[in-house]
């Protein structure tokens, strides 16, 4: 998306929040994807993107305070996301299971684990397999750990084709490593601290 002006929209979306009635984001969502669509001063572009915003704002409230509830138009059930159905999107995870592996168990388990409590794209917990970083560079020296940053390839998950099933990334991406001392055999202790 060009020219969408991010820090205005923010600005806006606090605003209309901040004088609706209502306490969540459930009980104001209506009254905020009609004031954005009558905002005058964003792009038709800068409206559909500040009313995803909105929206994955409900998804995540929803999936982690059980709010309210939607019927999915692809696989018909129940669920507490709008246009993303949490159940698809766990589905099309499992799937993806067998083909992604940290050789631990413990960790796999726990990243998996992670992935269907909050299977929002832009939100998912993921292993990235050394061979998808590039430009690893070293950042600076903590107490139990070195920092470093690099260029994750494969993208972040930015969003979820409901038609093909299947998760849509973003181009290579910016992260953060962080090397622990000990961490060549993860135990409960290592677990934790990740």
């Amino acid at each position: 998306m060009k020219n969408i002006r991010e820090e205005l929209i923010t600005c806006i979306i606090n605003d209309i929040y901040a004088n609706a009635q209502g306490d969540d984001w459930n009980e104001i969502y209506e009254e905020l994807i009609h004031a954005l669509k009558n905002r005058t001063e964003l792009s038709e572009e800068e409206k559909k993107f500040a009313i995803n915003e909105s929206t994955w704002d409900k998804n995540f409230f929803n999936l982690t305070k059980k709010g309210p509830k939607y019927i999915c138009s692809t696989c018909k059930k129940l669920g507490y996301t709008i246009d993303d159905c949490e159940h698809c999107l766990r589905e099309c995870l499992r799937k993806d299971f067998s083909n992604w592996t940290s050789n631990n168990s413990k960790i796999d388990e726990a990243i998996r684990e992670a992935q269907l409590q909050m299977p929002l794209p832009r939100a998912l917990t993921e292993w990235i397999p050394y061979i998808h970083l590039e430009n690893i560079e070293f950042f600076k020296q903590g107490g139990c750990s070195s920092i470093y940053t690099a260029t994750w390839t494969k993208g972040l998950i930015t969003s979820f084709d409901k038609k093909l099933q299947m998760f849509e990334r973003s181009p290579n991406i910016s992260v953060v490593l962080k090397f622990l001392k000990g961490s060549a055999t993860a135990n409960d202790r290592l677990i934790n601290e990740v």
